[in-house]
């Protein structure tokens, strides 16, 4: 015996009224509703609505096929992409496809977009600790850390770049420039 079970995904979230111009693709994937913070303050600042686009597909050409899909439903002249980490990517791709369909792009904490270039995130990291501090990483990427090993974790991520305070004002600073490049007024 078998049951079917028809399931309804949300695959975007509205913020503020049309004209929607500016459409932010999450990371992840499967982190939907991880930049709704954002878009509601965009949708604050620049006074045009936000599409929030979540992804529901499971195949890169059918993401992009719903994103194209979530543009043309919602945006009533051609959009600002922001793409954050895996959104980053797959705004670079749709604009690849569509070049058309995009007024402009924003790649917010984007991958590497070659292949080359993967390995230097984790030394350009690495190269920001002591000698110790990398030996505790290692331990922890070999699931042999000590509990005094975790309790350092915390400071050893900020040292490589993990900073609430200063992610603090990079936001402050990104939404500066988004002004700029959407050109609405504030």
């Amino acid at each position: 015996m078998s049951i079917e079970i028809e399931v309804k995904i949300k695959v975007v979230e509205l913020h503020g009224k049309a004209p929607y111009k500016t459409v932010l693709i999450h990371g992840g994937p499967g982190a939907a509703g991880s930049l709704n913070n954002c878009a509601e303050e965009l949708n604050r600042l620049t006074g045009s609505g936000v599409v929030e686009a979540l992804q529901s597909r499971y195949s890169i050409a059918e993401l992009i096929e719903e994103l194209y899909l979530q543009i043309i439903k919602y945006c009533q002249e051609i959009p600002t992409l922001i793409g954050h980490s895996w959104g980053a990517w797959l705004a670079v791709l749709f604009a690849g496809k569509y070049p058309k369909m995009c007024k402009n792009i924003v790649l917010v904490g984007c991958p590497p977009l070659a292949d080359k270039y993967v390995k230097e995130i984790s030394l350009r990291r690495l190269r920001n600790l002591s000698d110790e501090e990398r030996k505790i990483i290692q331990r922890v990427t070999d699931n042999v850390a000590t509990g005094e090993d975790m309790t350092k974790i915390p400071g050893i991520l900020e040292k490589c770049g993990h900073n609430p305070f200063m992610e603090k004002y990079a936001k402050e600073e990104f939404y500066n420039i988004l002004q700029d490049i959407i050109r609405l007024p504030v």
